[in-house]
């Protein structure tokens, strides 16, 4: 069965690794780190293996040259992280108004079932109440409307990381009540559906319901749509409770993302992720082919030889 590929939920590689990506593409092969097992896999990125392509990101301009060089190759469609979030949350995200003009220009040029608009996750801090919330996705709602036919919406996990990334910026996370998750959800779902968007729930299980459906982000029906050459019945493979994602491979890695966003659950830490993307060797096979273990963990990718 031909592979889906994830470009990636662990790195915005558009963004930041856009020249390794369109060089792993022409190559045809890649290498990646697997976290959980800790060992080098290599995947072929060869039309003849590969279904189709999955890319996130919060800025595509650095791509955008090289997404013709994709789409030559297999079907895509991109999970666009648009959210006008407070610059505490964001520090170094493209602006966004450019990155809605990025959104808009991607279906226009590939169509609208490319983008998939991603206004996660919802973080409530004191820069942003439920109703400041709810003027920011009617604002980007009605920026996107006419263009994103589908909008993926969550509420941050607060994990550890998160938690020691928030009093760094001088953040209060609010967390909200089961009742006022759903409420809010509802409420989005409604705007969505008057500006022709399904809206959907990313691993947020307790708010699907009414309005909001469970999201697919590996979604191979899409990919089908698209012109993907994928069997009827693509596995599952949930990451976690309330995931709706089909089998892919993810290819990116973690601790290598320098946008710095507080409620990152991929990087330890931005100076880490900061150190690893100087060390970055963009003619690698792998994205991490040299990245540093946390302080206090054991050893990571770099004593590990990574095949070229």
């Amino acid at each position: 069965m031909k592979t889906i590929i994830s470009a990636s939920r662990r790195t915005d590689i558009p963004a930041f690794y856009s020249d390794w990506l369109l060089r792993r593409v022409r190559e045809g092969a890649c290498a990646y780190w697997h976290p959980f097992s800790r060992r080098w896999l290599q995947v072929s990125l060869d039309p003849r293996d590969v279904g189709g392509m999955v890319l996130w990101t919060k800025n595509l301009a650095p791509l955008w040259e090289g997404l013709r060089s994709i789409g030559r190759r297999y079907p895509f469609y991109v999970q666009y992280t648009i959210t006008g979030h407070h610059r505490a949350l964001e520090p170094r995200v493209v602006a966004t108004d450019e990155a809605l003009a990025q959104a808009r220009a991607l279906c226009r040029e590939y169509g609208p079932d490319t983008l998939i608009w991603r206004f996660d996750p919802i973080v409530l801090t004191q820069h942003s109440d439920p109703e400041e919330t709810l003027r920011r996705f009617e604002r980007l709602s009605g920026e996107l409307a006419g263009y994103a036919r589908r909008c993926v919406l969550s509420f941050m996990s607060p994990y550890r990381r998160q938690r020691r990334a928030f009093e760094q910026a001088g953040l209060c996370h609010l967390e909200p009540t089961p009742a006022r998750r759903s409420e809010l959800a509802q409420r989005i779902g409604e705007m969505g559906r008057e500006r022709g968007m399904a809206v959907e729930a990313c691993c947020n299980p307790d708010i699907v319901g009414g309005l909001v459906r469970k999201a697919r982000c590996i979604d191979a029906d899409l990919l089908r749509s698209l012109g993907a050459d994928l069997p009827a019945r693509v596995p599952p493979a949930p990451s976690r409770k309330g995931c709706g994602c089909a089998k892919a491979v993810d290819i990116g890695a973690y601790d290598l993302c320098p946008a710095g966003c507080a409620y990152c659950y991929a990087n330890q830490d931005h100076a880490l992720a900061c150190r690893n993307r100087a060390r970055h060797d963009p003619g690698h096979a792998a994205l991490a082919e040299a990245y540093l273990p946390p302080e206090g963990a054991d050893a990571g990718p770099m004593d590990r030889p990574c095949p070229r």
